[in-house]
């Protein structure tokens, strides 16, 4: 199932109003804009046989990264540490704008970089996954859309491959949710590497100064961030 939404806060909020570019296609001439105008955010509108924008380049270098966070590079390394020994829990709630309305996997436009990729990645979703020990993990990786509706995704031997491993030995598929254009701050979360078992949505609390609204998802057991742009629930499959 995909549920598609986007809040009036979080990724939104962070892009104000980025320079408009139309008509371009998600075959290589999205992708050449943005590597063209290298830290400057865009957003891709009418873009041919998709009823969805594109935004890219939303955050490009460390000062991004420092202006999303509310800090600067003298206080960075201070302002991540306190914050991430001091998690916030998320907190679950009844309904979120992701949730607004569904579509299908086609639906979504996943752009194309280079003549020799695979195909169309999604390289800026983060996938939720839980374990019975361990909890949730929140990472980001970079995930193919492949023709027959399936989506392979590159899994390095880290917390997500140890809940696929472990699931598998259960003799089950491992749930997982993917969500596409988050608050940049969920994001940064996605990307720390904390011991096995810290969950990186009450990272991403603590960097928020508050909890993170969180709603279950409709087909598999996992909570998502609630302003998310698009949300892919599904299954890592057994062996």
């Amino acid at each position: 199932m995909i549920c598609i939404g986007g809040g009036l806060v979080d990724l939104r909020s962070f892009i104000g109003k980025p320079e408009v570019r139309r008509g371009r296609s998600v075959d290589f001439e999205i992708a050449r804009d943005l590597f063209e105008n290298p830290g400057k955010t865009l957003l891709f509108q009418d873009v041919p046989g998709y009823k969805f924008d594109v935004v890219g380049n939303v955050i490009t270098c460390r000062d991004d990264v420092y202006q999303a966070l509310g800090t600067n590079r003298e206080d960075y390394i201070e302002y991540v540490t306190q914050r991430s020994q001091n998690p916030v829990e998320p907190v679950v709630i009844d309904s979120g704008a992701c949730q607004e309305e569904e579509c299908s996997l086609s639906d979504i436009p996943v752009i194309r970089h280079f003549e020799k990729d695979g195909g169309r990645y999604i390289t800026s979703g983060i996938v939720v996954a839980k374990d019975p020990e361990y909890g949730c993990n929140v990472s980001i990786h970079r995930m193919l859309v492949r023709d027959d509706g399936r989506i392979g995704i590159r899994i390095v031997p880290r917390h997500l491959r140890s809940f696929m491993d472990r699931a598998e030995a259960r003799g089950e598929d491992l749930e997982i949710a993917i969500a596409i254009g988050v608050d940049p701050r969920v994001f940064y979360a996605a990307s720390y590497s904390p011991r096995q078992g810290y969950d990186e949505f009450s990272f991403a609390g603590a960097i928020m100064d508050g909890p993170l609204e969180l709603v279950k998802c409709r087909t598999v057991d996992i909570e998502v961030p609630a302003h998310a742009e698009f949300v892919i629930e599904g299954r890592i499959l057994a062996g």
